[in-house]
């Protein structure tokens, strides 16, 4: 595959923790995610695209612009992905990739409409976190 034009350069990614997004190119989100270091995370994505797996070559493939948010801390940027993940679930369908769980990938796809837990984005930790060291 020829050059992304939307590659940023390396020297522009800053190494801040934060959120990105892959944009298509009509600015639908097509995939979020977060990282500690930005640049080491985003830099991922445009190494050797034959490396990358097949759905990361399809949503880089379809991808117009890639764009992120600083943040303070890793959680801040926890908080700010969870934050965009219910923002986009009205238009896109959350799938949690299965060689890297932490990261959230948006794919068009109609979401049903659930009732109860299984509706959450994300599973409720914070009793399983609060039992710790009982």
């Amino acid at each position: 595959m020829s050059e992304l034009s939307f590659r940023p350069k390396t020297s522009e990614i800053p190494t801040q923790p934060g959120v990105y997004r892959f944009l298509d190119g009509r600015g639908k989100v097509l995939y979020v995610g977060k990282a500690k270091n930005l640049k080491s995370r985003l830099t991922t994505y445009f190494g050797t695209f034959s490396k990358l797996h097949e759905r990361t070559q399809r949503m880089l493939t379809a991808a117009a612009d890639v764009k992120w948010t600083i943040v303070d801390t890793e959680y801040d940027a926890l908080q700010l992905e969870f934050m965009w993940i219910k923002e986009f679930k009205g238009y896109e369908a959350l799938v949690v990739t299965s060689e890297d769980a932490h990261q959230s990938e948006y794919v068009s796809a109609p979401v049903p409409q659930q009732a109860g837990p299984a509706a959450s984005a994300r599973p409720n930790v914070g009793g399983a976190c609060s039992n710790v060291g009982r």
